[in-house]
């Protein structure tokens, strides 16, 4: 399992490139990135269809995000 970075390093793109191709600031990105803030799940599956890798793939935090917003509806 591998991380973003990991793959868009793998693919000799750089972090203002993936910005640009998901429509956000450089900044956003590299924050998003480093875990300063949150992908959004359509953003990860973008990532994925440009990889062409599956979600489950992917470390990420949406799963983790999933797996918490369903236990703060369920309490």
């Amino acid at each position: 399992m591998k991380n973003i970075k990991q793959l868009r390093i793998e693919r000799n793109l750089s972090s203002a490139q993936m910005a640009k191709e998901l429509g956000m600031p450089p900044s956003t990105y590299s924050d998003k990135e480093r875990g300063r803030r949150k992908f959004q799940p359509m953003e990860i599956v973008q990532i994925c269809q440009m990889f062409k890798v599956r979600v489950e793939e992917v470390k990420n935090f949406y799963k983790k995000d999933c797996l918490n917003s369903e236990s703060q509806t369920t309490s």
